[in-house]
């Protein structure tokens, strides 16, 4: 009795689809054989696995005693990785620099007989990490949130207004699973700082033959809180009339 070819996608058990065979002498009429089967050597994927068939008496009248059974095993049972489905989104969107946004990622099958795909996932901007964060098991899938996260730069160039691809980079991805990164895009819009003009509205000349007077100008910007933080210098730009001064 050989243990016959096996191949199938990791479920996380050693049982086989595999179907032994006679492979050496025959049974006499009215004899038949038992269910017979076979299982791997261990769960996890690989290609050179072997395949062992569980003894089991032959249906012979007399509890298998009229047989010599022989049990053969082979190397080459075959366990491939199991697909996953993962997904990637980011709320609200488009959002403009320095706001705040939500990620979210999720993972498909949530565990196969107790193990899981992954155990967290890494949100990235660009090249630009925004954090971490680790996967709990919500209807049925595996989810990971990272909330209330402010669109600021830290990695030059990463954060620059405009379509940007968003990232989910799975961490401690067992190797029973095929897991691949997951895509999508975020736009960010430029910063809505606002300008108002706080200098004087009016001034008087030192006489009424005096055409000249000393006029202070002034502007205050509204700029979010985040931003603030991160402010650099930078050089105010006044018109008097549509000519810069």
């Amino acid at each position: 009795m050989t243990a016959g070819a096996s191949d199938k996608v990791y479920d996380g058990l050693l049982t086989s689809p595999g179907v032994p065979t006679i492979t050496s002498g025959t049974l006499a009429a009215g004899d038949t054989a038992p269910a017979w089967v076979e299982t791997y050597d261990s769960k996890n994927v690989g290609t050179t696995h072997v395949m062992t068939v569980t003894p089991a008496p032959v249906n012979d009248g007399n509890g298998g005693a009229n047989y010599t059974v022989t049990y053969n095993t082979i190397a080459t049972g075959v366990i491939t990785k199991a697909p996953t489905i993962a997904t990637v989104n980011v709320l609200p969107n488009p959002q403009q620099y320095s706001d705040k946004v939500n990620f979210r990622a999720s993972l498909t099958p949530a565990a196969i007989n107790g193990t899981a795909p992954a155990t967290g996932v890494t949100f990235k901007v660009s090249s630009q990490v925004m954090g971490t964060a680790s996967f709990s098991v919500s209807n049925g899938m595996l989810q990971a949130s990272l909330s209330n996260v402010a669109l600021l730069e830290t990695v030059v160039g990463q954060m620059a207004p405009g379509s940007r691809t968003v990232t989910a980079e799975f961490t401690d991805v067992n190797p029973n699973f095929s897991v691949t990164d997951n895509t999508t895009t975020l736009t960010i819009n430029k910063e809505d700082a606002r300008a108002t003009y706080t200098g004087a509205l009016f001034v008087g000349t030192a006489s009424a033959t005096s055409g000249r007077a000393i006029v202070t100008l002034a502007a205050t910007i509204q700029i979010s809180r985040q931003l603030r933080l991160l402010i650099r210098p930078m050089t105010l730009s006044l018109e008097i009339s549509g000519t810069p001064r």
